[in-house]
């Protein structure tokens, strides 16, 4: 992906961006890495003006996968300066080669710790709905003709389970209570 830097504001000035870490150190495009913040120096990268009160650039590929903070700036004097006027930020998820949204970058790297034994509840959060249907799929599972057993990922003990009748015509499983 390309341009994923983006602002509007009026043409022909000189726009720059930094990128923050969580810590608040600056990526250095020199150095290739993240460091204290030391007078502005190697940390800008230029955009580009596209007229039309349009600016772009691209993100920095070597920065490595993560959240980050994009400051813009507009540059007064002949070169980036701490006393430049910060225009706008904006919150980063990068995977390595694409920006990603929020959601995107969260359903990448946060994980689920397998779930207590409990009944899946009415009202459910969208982690707790995943967690019971990944937990149906991966664990294992038991079934007797009276009994449909979720296990957890020890196999030591059930997670949820549901009773299963069948009177010749018709199979009911019951709703999941815990195990």
């Amino acid at each position: 992906m390309a341009n994923e830097i983006r602002i509007c504001y009026p043409s022909g000035q000189t726009l720059y961006f930094i990128i923050r870490n969580a810590a608040g150190d600056a990526w250095d495009t020199v150095g290739a890495a993240f460091e204290d913040w030391n007078a502005m120096g190697d940390y800008d990268v230029a955009m580009t003006d596209e007229t039309g009160s349009f600016y772009q650039a691209n993100f920095i590929a070597a920065v490595p996968a993560g959240a980050y903070i994009v400051q813009i700036f507009l540059q007064v004097g002949g070169s980036p300066a701490d006393a430049d006027p910060l225009l706008g930020s904006m919150d980063v998820y990068w995977d390595g080669t694409n920006m990603l949204t929020e959601t995107e970058y969260a359903l990448q790297v946060n994980t689920i710790a397998e779930m207590a034994a409990s009944a899946p509840p009415l009202a459910p959060t969208a982690a707790q709905i995943w967690n019971f249907i990944y937990r149906l799929f991966r664990n294992k599972t038991t079934t007797t003709t009276t009994l449909l057993t979720i296990r957890n990922d020890a196999d030591d003990g059930d997670l949820f389970k549901a009773t299963l009748a069948n009177d010749g015509t018709t199979f009911t499983k019951s709703e999941y209570v815990s195990g």
